[in-house]
């Protein structure tokens, strides 16, 4: 798929979760406006498709997840910490985008349910210069 997007998070300056900090409050809210290019769902053509993403939805999470799993949509979580990313695994997600502070555990379960991380470089860092 190709598509371009704008993203804003509750960090003052820029998103701190992308040099695997944490954010400035307890919480990470966010909001991205993509469209879409040019791709497919299956057989469901996307091209010219726009959509808006919004982060920290709490209870109204579940209710998004399976909705799109009724049209027949994955849906990707963007997850940096242990908590959200557990959010993301028991609401259904189908990828766990970043992953940071992803734990063993939660890597079974994403393994059993066929959640997939799509990880970026700093987890890949993360794991290979963490003290064992």
């Amino acid at each position: 798929m190709k598509a371009g997007y704008v993203e804003a998070c509750s960090c003052h300056l820029f998103c701190l979760c992308y040099f695997n900090k944490h954010a400035e409050h307890p919480y990470c809210e966010f909001n991205m406006a993509v469209k879409v290019r040019e791709g497919h769902s299956g057989k469901t053509n996307l091209t010219g498709a726009k959509y808006w993403l919004t982060g920290d939805l709490g209870d109204e999470l579940t209710a998004i997840v399976e909705e799109a799993h009724r049209e027949h949509l994955k849906v990707a979580d963007h997850a940096i910490d242990t908590a959200s990313i557990q959010t993301a695994i028991e609401v259904g997600a189908d990828s766990i985008e970043h992953g940071n502070k992803v734990t063993d555990e939660q890597l079974k379960q994403m393994r059993d349910k066929g959640i997939v991380l799509d990880s970026d470089a700093h987890l890949v860092w993360q794991l290979f210069h963490e003290e064992h």
